[in-house]
């Protein structure tokens, strides 16, 4: 089955401003209320990013694994011994 673009149609769920229309990411672009997170710009081609809840927990776990690695301790520090000088 060949996928089609669809613009998403503007609606209201719950207090969030969403649209109704593909998601661009891990659910492989299921149509549903989705939320505008961003602008993708590749190759001199830009496209606006929708993504779902499911798809926003994870981009969000995701968001916090990334800082929480980012503030670690490094698991070892150089000694600079053996070091070419």
């Amino acid at each position: 089955m060949e996928w089609e673009f669809q613009i998403p149609t503007p609606e209201r769920v719950g207090q969030e401003q969403r649209a109704f229309g593909p998601c661009w990411f891990y659910c492989g672009f299921r149509s549903g209320p989705v939320v505008w997170i961003g602008c993708l710009t590749s190759s001199g081609v830009a496209a606006p990013l929708y993504a779902c809840d499911a798809c926003l927990r994870q981009l969000n776990a995701m968001a916090w694994d990334f800082a929480e690695a980012a503030r670690a301790e490094p698991l070892y520090e150089p000694t600079g011994e053996g070091d070419p000088s």
